[in-house]
């Protein structure tokens, strides 16, 4: 019978410890996707027509958005001159209508993000939701984007449930 070398069996355990590991990640993050549809989506209809939402009169709107799946299972508190809005949560965005004027968007994560936007009547404005590693949890950025951009970003995206400010 052939003995192992010392060596051999450190790369054995290492190998082992480090698939235990692996799954033991893999079984944290397929738990932590399971929490991440707590949101209340619209209907497949108000999602269809709010990709080509126009705003109400006397109002503008603001479409808030977080594309892409990272962080996919981390739901983030979005904020509009203080009222909350919701959560959002991978590929998820919200229209907001406001009246015209100044209005502050407050992301809440490890962080608090902020963005003043200045909206007129009739207009529709877009702003992304960026998700980031952060020390303990997940960080926020805020930022107003160009409609060609954002549009493109929304295909990808589902509404959640319509607010009015």
């Amino acid at each position: 019978m052939m003995r192992r070398t010392d060596r051999q069996v450190s790369e054995a355990k290492l190998g082992k410890g480090l698939r235990l590991m692996l799954v033991g990640l893999g079984l944290i993050a397929l738990g932590g996707l399971a929490g991440c549809a707590a949101v209340e989506m619209a209907s497949p209809m108000e999602n269809d027509a709010a990709h080509h939402a126009t705003p109400l009169p006397g109002k503008g709107l603001v479409y808030v958005y977080r594309s892409g799946v990272f962080g996919a299972a981390i739901k983030l508190r979005i904020l509009m001159d203080g009222r909350d809005v919701g959560q959002t949560v991978a590929n998820s965005f919200f229209l907001v209508d406001v009246a015209p004027g100044k209005h502050t968007i407050m992301g809440d994560a490890e962080n608090t993000a902020t963005l003043d936007i200045q909206v007129e009547e009739g207009k529709v404005m877009f702003v992304s939701q960026d998700i980031h590693m952060g020390l303990l949890s997940a960080r926020n950025g805020l930022t107003l984007r160009d409609e060609k951009e954002a549009r493109k970003k929304l295909e990808d995206c589902k509404l959640i449930k319509r607010v009015s400010l």
